[in-house]
């Protein structure tokens, strides 16, 4: 073998090498993003595998009336990226977490509720419930958030809630779409990730 040859041996190399690493880091991106998508809808549905638990010893009503009948509460952090399950009364305590989900730093979570036909934005940390038995189960949210001004209402999530996860580099975002039943529409609970 030549020096030529072997020059244009490292040039063939070092072409495919530039080629290769970026779409193979945006394989990994978009990877993650689904990875993540998909861990949190199996969050969901564990809420609600627990939720619907015909055991009594798995029920943990909330002791609050105004949460009588939510057992559990799934909440989403966007500064710290995770999400955490809890009993419904006991929504950040650390030493009763069920399970949880912890997102890539890169990743960004919006979250959406839809209301006849408003598009809210929700800012803050978000608290989700699934409340009754299936498949009539219902959705209802909290905001977590921490206001210096005026306070605005609590998000109304019961027909729908979306959550977008986004990451620099991935063109087409992840998002979550939970269905809570709603008769008007025939809509029955469900959980989808597009």
């Amino acid at each position: 073998m030549t020096l030529i040859e072997l020059l244009v041996s490292l040039a063939i190399i070092a072409l495919l090498t530039a080629v290769a690493l970026p779409i193979f880091s945006t394989f990994q991106r978009r990877n993650t993003l689904n990875l993540d998508a998909k861990n949190l809808e199996q969050l969901f549905n564990y809420s609600r595998t627990l939720n619907n638990n015909p055991s009594f010893g798995s029920r943990s009503f909330s002791s609050d009336p105004a949460n009588a009948d939510k057992r559990y509460g799934i909440k989403i952090s966007n500064s710290s990226k995770k999400a955490v399950l809890y009993p419904a009364d006991s929504v950040g305590d650390d030493s009763k977490a069920i399970d949880s989900v912890k997102f890539d730093s890169r990743e960004t979570l919006e979250f959406i509720s839809n209301v006849g036909d408003s598009w809210l934005p929700i800012a803050g940390d978000l608290t989700v419930y699934i409340s009754g038995n299936p498949p009539n189960e219902t959705v209802s949210c909290k905001r977590e958030a921490v206001y210096t001004g005026t306070i605005p209402p609590q998000p109304d999530c019961s027909q729908t809630l979306f959550i977008r996860i986004t990451m620099p580099g991935v063109a087409n975002p992840k998002m979550l779409s939970i269905y809570g039943t709603y008769p008007a529409w025939g809509q029955k609970f469900n959980i989808r990730v597009n």
